[in-house]
């Protein structure tokens, strides 16, 4: 429903940390925290509760570090932390000697531990707030699976039918994924059915995508039974139309045959990759309809001198055909919400806010820092805490998605909703 790694770049500036920290400390590192928020908001000038001297005081403490103090007369090598001018310096090079850290930025480099902490802090606190939208949203249509492992074609070919071996003839072989334009559906490729004449150990999978000469994943598959068919697990082949390489442009999966032992692949005889699949039996064919509203899948080959190995090749030499190649392919989709938090991440930025203070909270029920400010952080956070750990900042978590008055009608079809209302905008806060 929502992918993690998406919506974290979104989302991270909608926030800003203002550096508030006295002048006698190092300041946040810029180049991680824009001092401009997209909303003109931030963690620590909105909320009391996140301002930074709360959060420096159940942060690791920098300071309890045995880090030795600079030398002119030592020579250090790279990778080696150092202390100068009560601040932490990391060697850049071998043999580093007499290059003091503040004035050889080629030698040192200034390490900036409190905007480390403070940076996993605020991806932990995006991470959590899209668990929060997914609990909200895991019973609404916008969170179900529309397609869940679904195969390109069920059964196999005849083994008694030699006819159906595919011999070697040096050309690559494989399918044709034309993604339909959908910006709402992910669609992954799951698992990748093998049947071989003979066994097969780590054969090369090759994905290219039609907008780029190196393939995207290389994926190497072995079998361990000769003419018998097997699904193979891999991990997820992502097909979202709206990924940059996706974008009117076409997936291929396939091998080269020189790579293949043995005799060949096995072509299933009893499946038509042409419309509308009328040699499918009734399982076939609900299959088929179930993956075409997604992605048209074509059987193709490209003839041995029109490819350099390992590149993509002129697609208009591809030849197309029927043949299975040996190979199925398992399908899955779901809606995802991936691009309506990234299109309106700026009504989300309360939300985000109250997410932050819930975190803090739970930080520093658990620090162990020993600090009078830790402790009375801790005995805040612990009148807000009910008996399962839960505090009612959660609930105001809640109430902030809900109050972003999600209106998902201009998501495409089939995660469309069924009533359309207006979308609600960025409202200031």
């Amino acid at each position: 429903m929502i992918d993690y790694n998406i919506i974290t770049p979104c989302l991270f500036n909608v926030l800003s940390w203002k550096n508030t920290l006295d002048t006698c400390e190092k300041t946040l590192d810029t180049s991680v925290f824009n001092p401009i928020s997209d909303t003109g908001m931030y963690y620590n000038l909105n909320s009391e509760l996140l301002n930074l001297a709360n959060l420096q005081a159940i942060a690791p403490n920098s300071d309890l570090f045995s880090y030795a103090e600079w030398a002119n007369s030592t020579s250090y090598t790279i990778d080696v932390v150092i202390r100068f001018d009560k601040l932490l310096y990391k060697s850049l090079t071998v043999a580093n000697l007499g290059n003091t850290p503040d004035t050889s930025g080629a030698n040192w480099v200034l390490l900036y531990p409190f905007s480390d902490y403070l940076f996993d802090f605020t991806n932990t606190t995006i991470l959590r707030f899209a668990q929060s939208i997914v609990n909200l949203k895991k019973n609404d249509k916008q969170s179900k699976q529309l397609m869940l492992d679904t195969p390109v074609y069920n059964g196999t070919g005849n083994l008694a039918n030699v006819s159906n071996y595919i011999t070697n003839q040096d050309k690559f072989v494989g399918w044709e994924l034309n993604t339909i334009p959908n910006r709402d559906v992910d669609l992954r490729i799951k698992k990748i059915g093998l049947h071989f004449v003979d066994v097969q150990t780590n054969l090369p999978i090759y994905i290219f995508n039609s907008s780029q000469l190196e393939p995207l994943q290389i994926i190497n598959v072995s079998t361990t039974t000769a003419k018998s068919f097997v699904w193979v697990d891999i991990e997820d082949i992502l097909l979202n139309y709206t990924d940059d390489y996706a974008t009117g442009g076409n997936f291929y999966i396939g091998y080269y045959q020189d790579d293949v032992t043995g005799i060949g692949a096995i072509n299933n005889d009893k499946f038509n990759f042409n419309a509308p699949c009328l040699s499918c039996n009734r399982t076939g064919r609900k299959y088929w309809d179930a993956f075409n509203k997604f992605v048209n899948v074509n059987s193709f080959s490209v003839a041995d001198g029109n490819y350099t190995k390992g590149e993509l090749w002129d697609n208009e030499l591809n030849q197309y055909g029927s043949n299975t190649f040996g190979l199925n392919i398992s399908f899955t989709a779901e809606c995802t919400l991936n691009n309506f938090i990234c299109e309106n991440s700026q009504m989300f930025a309360k939300g985000l806010l109250r997410q932050a203070e819930l975190l803090l909270c739970e930080y520093a029920i658990n620090t162990n820092r020993t600090n009078e400010l830790a402790e009375r952080l801790a005995n805040i956070a612990g009148i807000n805490l009910d008996a399962d750990g839960l505090i009612n900042l959660q609930q105001q978590v809640d109430e902030e998605i809900q109050a972003s008055n999600f209106d998902l009608s201009d998501l495409n079809s089939p995660c469309a909703t069924k009533q359309k209302t207006k979308r609600s905008m960025f409202r200031s806060i």
